[in-house]
């Protein structure tokens, strides 16, 4: 028995290279797997609608999202030329393209970006009615006179698909399914499609009419928003709600319907602090308001 256990091991340290061939090495490197998706996502500030962050979908859970804000470069294109790189204030996973105060587990990577960037934006303005108009009025002497006043707005004109953000994933990313997802870029234009519009998707967009069919006014109306699994539900449709009217002193002009909410934070001011009725009415000129008092309280209770 002792010759056959010495037969064996003096057999096996006269062919070393045995030992390496049954040892099995893993590389460690990055498995295949690539971004899925893209999708912008816009608030409304003081200065108007920005994109405040991007998120990104990969295939499983992140295995940690937080603190690789520094792995990734976005640079902003529009019409084929660079606008300059976005500043990336910070990342943390999520379970849906939406922005939260604490990271989430998820399938998404969200980076936040710097509002105050000056390629932030979606949009150009164009200004309209730049044409006088004349009213009457009193002088300081009380007396009658014709004045010619400039009512003119600024619409919005949104960029779409002239408008591309290019990242790029330049360090690792672990995943929890084991994948390494190596450096790669992905580009997504400033579609609607590809667009995620906190609190302005919630709005809706209508017009309502009295007495004239050629009287419309067109609005925005924001509802309380409640599911059926909300435990707010049961008491949604007995409980009270404020209503807030928003005139903003240059979207309130137009026709596009959109410039009131785009313009400014006026119209989700008081959402940001309790559920209620919003409306944000846009009429042509400041003559076509005159009489609008009822078509206003018909629109909201219809």
């Amino acid at each position: 028995m002792f010759k056959s256990y010495f037969a064996v091991l003096f057999s096996l340290a006269l062919s070393p290279q045995l030992l390496a061939n049954d040892v099995v090495t893993i590389p460690d490197e990055p498995e295949s797997s690539k971004i899925i998706s893209a999708k912008l996502i816009t608030e409304l500030t003081a200065k108007g609608q920005k994109v405040s962050a991007l998120a990104l979908e990969y295939e499983d859970e992140l295995f940690n999202g937080e603190g690789v804000e520094t792995r990734y470069q976005i640079e902003v294109v529009l019409d084929g030329k660079s606008q300059g790189e976005r500043q990336i204030l910070r990342s943390y996973g999520m379970d849906k393209p939406t922005l939260s105060p604490q990271a989430k587990s998820g399938n998404y990577l969200i980076l936040e970006l710097n509002k105050e960037d000056t390629n932030a934006d979606v949009y150009s303005l164009r200004t309209e009615n730049s044409e006088p108009m004349s009213f009457r009025a009193k002088n300081e002497q009380g007396e009658i006179i014709q004045r010619d006043i400039v009512q003119s707005n600024r619409v919005p004109e949104f960029y779409q698909q002239r408008l591309q953000y290019h990242v790029t994933q330049q360090g690792l990313l672990k995943l929890s399914n084991g994948k390494t997802v190596a450096p790669q870029n992905i580009s997504v234009t400033a579609e609607a499609k590809n667009r995620h519009n906190l609190w302005f998707d919630q709005f809706a967009a209508d017009q309502v009419s009295l007495n004239d069919p050629k009287n419309i006014l067109h609005y925005q109306l924001y509802k309380p928003h409640f599911t059926a699994d909300n435990t707010k539900h049961q008491n949604a449709v007995a409980q009270q709600y404020p209503l807030t009217i928003f005139l903003h002193g240059s979207g309130q002009l137009g026709q596009d319907n959109v410039a009131q909410l785009l313009s400014s934070q006026g119209a989700i001011s008081t959402l940001q602090y309790e559920e209620g009725f919003v409306l944000a009415p846009q009429y042509a000129s400041v003559a076509a308001f005159i009489g609008r008092q009822k078509t206003v309280e018909r629109c909201c209770w219809q």
